[in-house]
């Protein structure tokens, strides 16, 4: 085995190091290693929108499902970006426990969980929202993205694309 000495000097330090080298070549396997981080999305069936009036909400339209007060003028400016979820992908066991339905409220997301939400064909709402309230009981997989009617543009409609980042 050979021998070989490296000193180095950075500043008042001095670092030596000995390094041995082999006379014989090694057989070197070439691996091309990538890092993978494994991604889970989920996908949901439909998308859309929803204001805060009584004619799509409630009798008290600006108080969400999780008692969370609509800023208008925040919705307005869009400062606000939250969600109402369809019950089956909300997880709320004090709401379970009061109205057993089979598959509503043992979902994935808690109210003020923030979701990765991606769509090709309506980019406008992809990003970080907050889930803030939930859907009518009739609605399973779906999600609602609560925009002022004036910045609705251009207008989602019904979204089929879209996915969760989980």
């Amino acid at each position: 085995m050979k021998q070989k000495l490296i000193v180095m000097g950075i500043g008042f330090s001095v670092c030596v190091l000995f390094l041995n080298f082999e006379t014989k070549p090694k057989r070197v396997i070439e691996i091309n290693v990538i890092d993978q981080v494994e991604t889970k999305f989920l996908k949901i069936d439909r998308a859309t929108t929803y204001n805060p009036t009584k004619w799509q909400c409630d009798a008290d339209p600006l108080t969400t499902a999780d008692n969370s007060l609509i800023d208008v003028e925040k919705l307005k400016a869009n400062q606000i970006k939250w969600v109402a979820l369809s019950r089956d992908l909300i997880l709320d066991p004090y709401r379970n426990s009061y109205f057993p339905r089979k598959g509503h409220w043992n979902g994935l997301f808690s109210f003020g969980d923030t979701i990765d939400v991606r769509s090709v064909s309506s980019p406008q709402i992809n990003g970080k929202w907050v889930v803030r309230d939930c859907m009518n009981a009739r609605y399973e997989n779906s999600i609602d993205f609560l925009l002022d009617s004036q910045s609705n543009k251009p207008k989602l409609g019904v979204c089929k694309d879209l996915i969760i980042k989980l």
